[in-house]
């Protein structure tokens, strides 16, 4: 018998149980994975110069510092301005390539991060942050839906 939807519009099985395998988050987690290996998960040259800044919550902290690992870059920690926000944002330098920011994108959501929002940061000075990558929570933006591996694909920039 074929899974049907619940009350919640979300796929249940014969015994009425969530089809996990249905939920957004999962299949976007499965769709970063594909991703992740057309754009390449192998540690590039440039990994070595990216620096990733992670602000850990206790809610995401072991399965985001993993996934960041697992790409081949070590992250720096930090303490975060809003503990009660989860992950949610990704900040990026100037000299940043969109290839690594997709990269950390892509990790991430394949961790179960819901990103909603993606930015350059507003200055960068060239000698500080033009090769690194924030991660974090913003509570300006978490009423935001997640942004989905397509939008991030089909990105040709993030805004400032």
């Amino acid at each position: 018998m074929e899974p049907r939807p619940n009350r919640e519009g979300h796929t249940a099985n014969v015994r009425g149980q969530p089809d996990i395998n249905a939920l957004p988050s999962v299949q976007q987690s499965s769709k970063a994975e594909d991703e992740l290996k057309k754009v390449g998960q192998s540690q590039s040259e440039r990994q070595g110069l990216v620096t990733i800044e992670y602000f850990p919550r206790d809610v995401d902290r072991e399965k985001v510092e993993a996934a960041l690992r697992n790409l081949g870059f070590i992250p720096r920690t930090g303490k975060p301005r809003s503990p009660e926000v989860p992950t949610n944002s990704l900040w990026f330098g100037s000299q940043v390539t969109l290839d690594d920011v997709r990269r950390v994108a892509y990790i991430l959501i394949q961790a179960g991060v819901q990103l909603k929002a993606i930015r350059r940061f507003r200055a960068s000075t060239p000698s500080q942050d033009a090769l690194l990558i924030q991660v974090g929570g913003d509570p300006g933006v978490a009423g935001r839906p997640p942004i989905t591996v397509e939008q991030i694909r089909n990105a040709a920039s993030f805004p400032a």
